[in-house]
């Protein structure tokens, strides 16, 4: 069953980069970066929350083939050929090394700097747009905190431990490193994150699947009556059109 979930991940991937590829221009990605906007600048209207939403998914496109690639070769699913590189064959064999370029994890902790940018500006959003209600604030950041639990989650099933960022900070002290936590405990806490917004049905909108996320959460931790609960909620669905 371990493994029917795990193909939950890449589902998971897979989604939101389509959604991104289909929601985008090419010409959005190839947008050249300029001066950097300040919060106070940019946190506006209503779009101001939606393209910072999608930023957050703008990096899912570099890891989506090493994520792939490392399922497939950690499972039965892939096997190896005779044109494989030694890094390929290593995590075939499951020896994983930190040094090994398809387990980067920079690019999750991209995803989750950026994360951490958006959620504590949304709420000045309220106050200057009316059409940017607490409904809209809520859904938008049970998908982010989503999004930011499943980095953290795929870092740890792949390492065994996670540097965890506390709070919602924006920006990383490279003199303060940030505190690790084994797999159980980071599980624990990502629980505890993603529980005040799995009964939302909004988020749904959004294409991130709260409920796959902590059906996958319990499974890892062997509690497996909530793990059918969740699962079963992503598989029933709310009734609305969605991705998952």
């Amino acid at each position: 069953m371990k493994k029917i979930i795990n193909a939950l991940s890449i589902v998971f991937i897979l989604t939101g980069f389509i959604v991104i590829s289909n929601s985008c221009t090419d010409e959005f990605f190839d947008t050249p970066t300029g001066n950097r906007f300040e919060p106070d600048q940019h946190y506006e209207y209503y779009i101001d929350a939606d393209l910072s939403y999608l930023g957050c998914f703008v990096y899912l496109q570099d890891l989506v083939d090493n994520l792939v690639l490392v399922n497939g070769l950690r499972s039965d699913i892939m096997d190896v050929t005779q044109n494989a590189d030694r890094d390929m064959i290593d995590i075939n064999n499951h020896v994983l090394s930190p040094d090994n370029p398809y387990l980067d994890p920079s690019v999750y902790y991209k995803i989750i700097i950026n994360v951490n940018e958006v959620i504590p500006n949304l709420p000045g959003i309220l106050e200057k747009d009316r059409d940017f209600d607490s409904t809209i604030l809520y859904a938008y950041t049970g998908a982010l905190v989503t999004l930011r639990a499943w980095c953290y989650f795929v870092l740890a099933r792949l390492n065994g431990e996670v540097g965890y960022i506390e709070g919602n900070l924006t920006e990383v002290d490279p003199s303060k490193p940030p505190k690790y936590y084994s797999k159980a405990e980071i599980i624990n806490i990502l629980i505890s994150e993603l529980l005040p917004y799995y009964d939302d049905e909004d988020i749904f909108r959004f294409n991130v699947d709260h409920y796959a996320l902590l059906g996958e959460l319990y499974l890892e931790k062997n509690d497996y009556w909530n793990a059918i609960f969740y699962l079963k909620m992503c598989i029933d669905g709310d009734g609305s059109p969605g991705y998952m």
